[in-house]
């Protein structure tokens, strides 16, 4: 492998997350559990739909402190080392959550995964990692999926879900 290959040290800007983090301010989103997690509402388009589309790692400088920036920072490292191409937004999602829920990595579906992606795309303005889905049909017709980030998705489904119940 050459210099051009990898930046010099695709960590750093880790560990420089590491060295601010007590003096940072905390996140405000919060982690659901697996039953309440919104992202059950997804369909199964949808699902493996999912993309990440990180800042380059250079430009990703977390501004809170909370495991949706941290996970961040290491989606924009993945992306500098050429690993986040790869994987489907469903093997991104066992990977975080093998990563973050050790105990976890029998499940049979990554809820805390998925729910962490949520969570980094409702604080995408902090730190500039970007969660895309193909959402179901629009009115334009049947074979016509909506390019939408995953957090305004999710506020639909939970908009339709309160509106369907009496």
């Amino acid at each position: 492998m050459n210099a051009l290959t990898l930046a010099p040290n695709p960590i750093a800007p880790l560990y420089d997350y590491w060295a601010r983090v007590l003096n940072m301010e905390k996140s405000t989103v919060s982690m659901e559990t697996p039953d309440t997690t919104p992202m059950r509402y997804l369909g199964q388009v949808e699902l493996a739909t999912v993309r990440v589309r990180p800042r380059p790692l250079w430009l990703t400088e977390p501004t809170r402190s909370g495991m949706p920036h941290e996970a961040a920072l290491r989606l924009a490292i993945w992306q500098e080392r050429g690993v986040l191409n790869y994987k489907s937004g469903w093997r991104l999602a066992k990977d975080l959550q093998e990563f973050y829920w050790p105990y976890a990595h029998s499940a049979r579906e990554p809820w805390r995964g998925l729910d962490l992606l949520r969570a980094i795309d409702l604080t995408s303005n902090e730190h500039g990692v970007e969660v895309w889905i193909d959402a179901e049909p629009s009115a334009d017709g049947p074979n016509h999926y909506r390019r939408i980030r995953l957090h305004k998705r999710l506020a639909e489904l939970a908009a339709a879900q309160l509106g369907s119940t009496p």
